[in-house]
């Protein structure tokens, strides 16, 4: 593998050290964004001619119906659709590494490093907000169509304290298994400054204080009931966003904030195959210095197109608690 990447020219090269960033960028977001565990099955997913659109397939099938010694069993439909999604966020940036700063460093400052925290620091946070707040967006747009949160899954004007916290918990568990007959194996996205609040509840000290032989006593509580909990960086909790474009003044720098009229998430609760975080690299390039003729530095340039996917029949497994109260009706 050492020679992976050397090629035999200038047009190899390029060509392979753009897979390089790619697969590099898609593994840094499939290991570390928080909402990794979002992405869907590949097949389930597939894409199509436009670079924004994808497909999801659904499976509709009739239950079952009663046996008969003679005519057997009865048929009904299954059947399999593909429905578009059109994802919503058309994100991109170039940069250009000065060969410069590439010496001086001793080679740090190169392509592959400059990427990963690129993609570290800029493109998972985005990602992850992007994807929290198009799932409660999601669940109060139903809730809103059900003319009344039928569902009951999402909940405003929740403070959580030490001594409801595990409470408020055990309640998104509860409806998320009233609603889709669910237990166990949810994950919950919760925001990073309740992660010492719920290791503090007084509920969680009194089940440590009878387990007294528990060896993770002191470590922070990632499990609840079964359920996986995600800290997430309290940026990443919000109601909307606003995308920058990276060129209009006051937005040269890029990136994401939340909206003015943005609510705090205290936590989402998922069941498994309810959304889908979808990122698609549309394109992704990389001259090196040598064949740049603009300036002596490596070009780095990314698009992608990234959005979540909320499918109304999979609303039942999802429950939202905000701090803020309910937004007034329009």
């Amino acid at each position: 593998m050492a020679n992976a990447y050397t090629g035999n020219g200038p047009e190899n090269t390029i060509q392979a050290r753009t897979v390089m960033l790619t697969d590099m960028m898609d593994e840094i977001i499939s290991i570390e964004a928080k909402t990794n565990d979002m992405t869907p099955n590949a097949a389930i997913l597939r894409g199509t001619q436009e670079a924004n659109v994808v497909e999801l397939a659904t499976a509709d099938v009739d239950g079952l119906g009663a046996y008969s010694k003679k005519n057997g069993y009865p048929f009904g439909s299954a059947d399999l659709s593909w429905k578009k999604y059109t994802l919503k966020h058309d994100r991109s940036r170039a940069f250009m590494l000065d060969n410069i700063d590439i010496m001086q460093s001793g080679g740090l400052a190169s392509a592959g490093y400059m990427m990963g925290e690129f993609v570290r620091r800029k493109v998972i946070p985005e990602v992850d907000a992007t994807r929290i707040a198009g799932v409660a967006k999601a669940v109060a747009d139903r809730a809103t169509a059900d003319a009344g949160n039928a569902l009951g899954n999402i909940v405003y004007s929740q403070n959580l304290t030490a001594s409801n916290i595990l409470t408020k918990l055990r309640e998104g568990f509860d409806s998320i298994l009233q609603n889709a007959g669910i237990e166990g194996g949810l994950t919950v996205y919760m925001d990073a400054k309740y992660r010492s609040v719920l290791q503090s509840s007084d509920e969680i000290q009194n089940v440590r204080q009878v387990d007294g032989a528990s060896e993770s006593i002191g470590n922070v509580v990632s499990i609840v009931d079964g359920n996986t909990i995600k800290y997430v960086p309290s940026v990443r909790m919000k109601t909307a966003y606003e995308y920058l474009d990276g060129t209009t003044g006051g937005q040269e720098s890029g990136g994401f904030k939340p909206a003015t009229d943005a609510k705090s998430i205290n936590f989402i609760v998922r069941a498994p195959n309810t959304c889908y975080g979808i990122v698609n690299t549309q394109s992704e390039k990389y001259i090196p210095k040598e064949n740049n003729v603009l300036a002596d530095a490596d070009f780095m340039a990314l698009r992608i197109y990234h959005d979540v996917v909320t499918p109304f029949h999979t609303i039942e497994g999802l429950y939202v608690s905000v701090k803020e109260t309910a937004p007034s009706s329009p």
